[in-house]
């Protein structure tokens, strides 16, 4: 046998403890996203990473009690193997509590049997992702010009970072990412730098520096470990994935105390909604469902909070930790043949085991097992309410929630969208009638060329912006563009922001070139529209009067 009756029972059992432990941790996740809603990213960074600390030494604790001498001592002593131990619990208990606990017993070699091999195939998984990321930075990468390359080092010092970063545009990657802890570098997707300004690239390149600077990839690597082990743990799962969320907060707001301006950093974060995450680096991007919820907190300053499922989800794993609990107060155990001993007699087998013949021993004692273990399988049925797909919920700020339309067809019209720039040079940005984070309107002039055809180029206006007469001057932009955005998607009308444009006049509405129903157009209209209005635009491609 390759592993011990010993170890064996230790793994169970410590995997089995693990779930109550994690929702443990969880709950207490809950509470401080609750209570730290208008604190600053690192409070709750630092609060979450603590309970994950947490968490990962009452593993390490809990496998060290059930592998301990004095717990295993009947077992060592008779040289028994786990299977043919039987435990009589205190008739007090519950029967479900009996239940759980025999079948954990009963099964132990199963369970740590299915454990290991998921557990094998995962790390696989992890040693896959390491030759990705060696490939990601050692071939089809190029060096960028010197331009960039100092501009790196002067950014680096802004934020207090004296490590030397090198910086390779690939084409092996999509998004910007940072791999590497010792050497770090900054991988950015090929002709990236020649196709967003130079504002928006740097505010891409500050979040990456500051992932290197808040040594962030060697706790992702932490996490990706505990996530490959508790793969089955949704409590964990869901504190990684609000840790990882709170980091890239972190890292935007060391972005934006240097740049001081949101609007590059909000653009940069929609320039990059596609969202292939390198495994094992740090992606500027992040996942895809909280893109929106990123955006709106840099534009409000205000932080996640639970959604419905997530807090269900707490709500009711309190009263199940609550239930096990007081059904497992005080559960004592002991060890004697399947026949019902007195206590008494169950001593003295347990005294006399040394003295007896092994083959006349059916059973040893069992109180070595952990007395709260009751408190662990019960959760171990309940829905995986964590996990990482969960939709991000979107919040109207004080606007009205506009129902769902009747399913309508749009109707195509002219051209309107943005001109798909596939092979853009030069972009030019002319802001008109700005008044910083009231602004009205702006206007970016795209120019772009063909480099198969140098002589072919193409000029585009976008508006995005609020246009009427004798505007207020509390007119926000990026509020009412954002939260449209947001009814479009629960619309159904769009599913992302990627090449979005939209006109809402008092005529219609417009988005990505076609006409949409009247019944929407009557309600986004009536829910956004304010006298004096007479359009809201975003990237609406435009000539003339709006």
């Amino acid at each position: 046998m390759i592993f011990s009756d010993n170890i064996i029972k230790a793994v169970s059992w410590t995997l089995v403890h693990s779930i109550w432990q994690g929702i443990f941790v969880a709950v207490l996740a809950g509470i401080i996203i609750l209570v730290t809603k208008k604190s600053a990213a690192v409070l709750r960074y630092n609060l979450l990473s603590l309970l994950f600390i947490v968490f990962l030494v009452s593993v390490w604790m809990t496998f060290n009690y059930e592998f301990s001498p004095e717990v295993l001592l009947h077992a060592g002593q008779l040289d028994l193997p786990l299977l043919q131990q039987q435990i009589i619990i205190n008739p007090g208990a519950p029967d479900f509590v009996n239940t759980v606990f025999k079948f954990v017993n009963d099964n132990s070699y199963a369970i740590t049997l299915i454990w290991l091999v998921i557990f094998g195939f995962k790390l696989l998984g992890i040693f896959n992702a390491f030759g990705k990321i060696y490939r990601v930075r050692n071939y089809k990468t190029f060096s960028p010009s010197e331009y960039w390359k100092n501009r790196v080092s002067e950014l680096a010092l802004q934020i207090n970072l004296s490590k030397p970063v090198l910086l390779l545009e690939s084409a092996l990657v999509k998004i910007p990412c940072v791999t590497g802890y010792f050497k770090p570098i900054i991988l950015l997707p090929f002709g990236m730098l020649s196709s967003l300004p130079q504002d928006q690239i740097e505010a891409i390149l500050l979040h990456e520096l500051a992932h290197i600077r808040r040594k962030d990839y060697i706790v992702n690597l932490l996490q990706y470990l505990a996530e490959t082990i508790f793969f089955f743990n949704p409590g964990l799962l869901w504190l990684s994935s609000l840790i990882k969320d709170e980091r890239e907060n972190c890292c935007d707001d060391i972005a934006l105390g240097i740049i001081g301006n949101k609007t590059d950093l909000v653009h940069a974060l929609i320039s990059f909604e596609e969202y292939n995450s390198q495994k094992l680096s740090v992606a500027f991007a992040g996942k895809k469902n909280p893109l929106l919820q990123r955006v709106k907190r840099i534009v409000y300053d205000d932080n996640k909070s639970l959604n419905v499922i997530e807090k269900t989800f707490l709500s009711v794993s309190l009263i199940l930790v609550a239930l096990v609990v007081t059904a497992s107060v005080n559960p004592h155990f002991s060890g004697g043949p399947i026949e019902m001993q007195e206590p008494k007699e169950i001593v003295k087998a347990a005294e006399a085991a040394e003295e007896s013949p092994v083959a006349e021993e059916s059973s040893v004692a069992a109180s070595d097992l952990y007395k709260d273990s009751a408190e662990a399988v019960e959760t171990d049925e309940q829905p995986d309410a964590t996990g990482n797909e969960q939709s991000i919920p979107v919040y109207n700020y004080g606007y009205q929630t506009a129902e769902p339309a009747p399913a309508c067809k749009p109707e195509s019209i002219a051209r309107t969208a943005p001109a798909e720039v596939s092979k853009t040079t030069s972009v030019t940005t002319r802001t008109v009638n700005s008044k910083t984070k009231t602004a009205h309107t702006f206007d970016r002039e795209v120019t772009t060329y063909d480099s198969d055809n140098p002589a072919k180029r193409g000029h585009a206006t976008l508006r995005t912006g609020i246009t009427g007469e004798n505007l207020p001057d509390d007119m926000n932009v990026d509020n009412l563009t954002t939260n449209i955005i947001s009814d479009l998607i629960t619309e159904n009308i769009i599913t992302d922001t990627r090449g979005l444009s939209f006109k809402l006049s008092g005529n219609s509405l417009i988005v990505n070139g076609q006409k949409q129903c009247e019944t929407v157009h009557a309600k986004l209209k009536r829910k956004y529209f304010k006298p004096k209005v007479s359009a809201i635009c975003y990237n609406y491609e435009y000539s003339g009067d709006l």
